[in-house]
């Protein structure tokens, strides 16, 4: 009886253990995939403009872009891909408005901007999967400034803040025993939600009035994840 009980007992601390690495790994998830990846103003009302970025360092992988005028100081976006090659897929939409352009007294644009991500990723622990979805509410502010060069050259840097609210989502693995079930509904490891905050800095370079290209450089706060962006846009 008393090997019993003590199988039972390992049995139990197996199973939340196995609870608490899927969460860990939930929490190790990414930064909201949306990105800046263009310059900021807004496209112009009834064009559109399309791109593609790579993503190096913490994450890995290749995301592309849509972004479509709304009016003289709105546009949109669309961001789909897979930000991460080894799991992930991501769907991501953005909106901005230039709230103050640059004028004699004011040296730079302003722009508002809010956005969502959605992300499912792979997960294993302990010999069990699951699947894990992440839902993110993003806002902030981006600052940006065109600069003319003197050899005739025109680049735009610019820098974001953005405070994201992200939902993690985490599905009852598959294969659990009675007592692991009850272990992992005890330890509530299928929801899970965080604020952060985004840091997101680069240059856009307009190579001509269709062609540009792009780097930034994306920090977040959600497990101090950084990461290159690489791209190139192109004006349909």
């Amino acid at each position: 009886m008393a090997w019993s009980r003590s199988k039972s007992l390992a049995v139990l601390i197996v199973s939340f253990a196995t609870a608490c690495c899927l969460l860990t790994s939930a929490g190790e998830s990414h930064a909201q995939v949306w990105g800046v990846w263009s310059d900021p103003t807004p496209v112009a009302q009834g064009s559109w403009k399309a791109s593609g970025h790579f993503l190096a360092g913490d994450l890995v992988g290749l995301m592309g872009q849509v972004r479509g005028g709304i009016n003289e100081r709105a546009d949109f976006g669309v961001q789909v891909g897979m930000p991460d090659f080894d799991f992930d897929f991501a769907f991501a939409g953005d909106l901005r408005y230039l709230i103050m352009p640059t004028s004699d007294t004011f040296p730079m644009d302003l722009t508002a901007c809010g956005a969502f991500g959605w992300m499912t990723m792979g997960n294993s622990a302990g010999g069990y999967s699951a699947d894990v979805t992440l839902l993110d509410i993003a806002f902030g502010v981006i600052a940006s400034k065109s600069i003319d060069t003197q050899g005739g050259l025109t680049f735009v840097p610019y820098g974001s803040f953005m405070i994201d609210i992200g939902k993690f989502s985490v599905d009852t693995p598959s294969g659990l025993t009675p007592i692991q079930q009850q272990a992992w509904d005890q330890s509530g490891a299928g929801d899970n939600t965080e604020t952060d905050i985004n840091f997101r800095g680069g240059v856009d370079f307009p190579v001509n009035d269709q062609l540009s290209v792009n780097g930034e450089l994306n920090f977040s706060t959600r497990d101090n994840y950084i990461y290159l962006t690489f791209g190139a846009g192109f004006a349909l």
